[in-house]
């Protein structure tokens, strides 16, 4: 179970109930709209624990915070679906050639409730440019990150800028 210390903002409570996974087709119709931007580091950290929370309920890696229908650029991510990194305004340049990578969705999921599956080119080596938010804090990130983590980051960073991995990916089916 994960915790998080509440903004005494009672909006920000009930922005924290209105979250829900969204259907791909809805977030494509809003994908124009703009971005909201988040200050409150509380808020950002409660956020953040909620969106974890939806990830870990799917077993999943990472997910952000537009596919659960706050439009905001906050992406929880992890290298092993355990240790979570909270991020905000993430941008990434590739630093290497891209390599296939096989991935998962949690945010599109099957008729039985199953994430998809899909081959895409993700670069093997990033570097990361943004916010990490930790403990209710906020530092400036600035690192290159590779392998697994570096796909699960690229992944995350298209999802939160409404580039979807149905759109750009080949979906396989893994009996």
């Amino acid at each position: 179970m994960v915790t998080a210390e509440i903004s005494s903002n009672h909006q920000s409570l009930q922005i924290l109930k209105t979250l829900n996974w969204q259907d791909l087709d809805e977030l494509i119709q809003r994908h124009k709209e703009p971005k909201l931007v988040l200050d409150d580091p509380i808020f950002m950290h409660a956020l953040g624990t909620v969106i974890q929370s939806f990830c870990e309920m799917r077993k999943g890696y990472s997910l952000c915070s537009v596919m659960l229908g706050h439009n905001s650029n906050l992406i929880v991510a992890s290298v092993d679906g355990k240790n979570f990194r909270y991020f905000y305004d993430l941008k990434y340049q590739k630093l290497s050639e891209e390599a296939q990578s096989l991935e998962a969705c949690i945010s599109t999921v099957d008729d039985l409730n199953r994430p998809r599956r899909f081959f895409c080119y993700r670069a093997q080596k990033i570097k990361i440019t943004g916010n990490e938010i930790k403990h209710s804090n906020v530092f400036d990130v600035n690192e290159e990150v590779t392998g697994l983590f570096a796909a699960v980051l690229q992944h995350e960073i298209e999802n939160q800028n409404f580039n979807f991995l149905p759109f750009y990916g080949v979906e396989v089916q893994i009996y």
